[in-house]
């Protein structure tokens, strides 16, 4: 039963440790200060923007590996449409 119950927590933790985390709940002092000590591509950046069809602004937080991701992401998405044309996005 000892057993069982160690088992349990240790993949409670696992399964915890990678979720990804919702920076977008984070205050700005938070941020900032997780900014302080965090390397280059690990510090969060934050922008607000209204989506298409919608007055309400919403607040996108990332870090600044991710934003990359999602980049690299989008213009290949944008250069499998364009296949076969002479139109390239970086």
């Amino acid at each position: 039963m000892k057993n069982l119950f160690v088992l349990i927590l240790a993949l409670g933790s696992f399964s915890s440790c990678t979720m990804a985390t919702d920076y977008s709940a984070w205050s700005d002092g938070e941020i900032l200060v997780y900014n302080e000590t965090a390397g280059p591509w690990d510090k969060i950046q934050c922008s607000s923007e209204k989506k298409i069809g919608s007055n309400i602004r919403k607040r996108d937080c990332a870090t600044v590996r991710q934003l990359k991701a999602r980049s690299e992401v989008s213009a290949s998405s944008i250069n499998n449409i364009n296949y076969g044309t002479t139109d390239f996005f970086r």
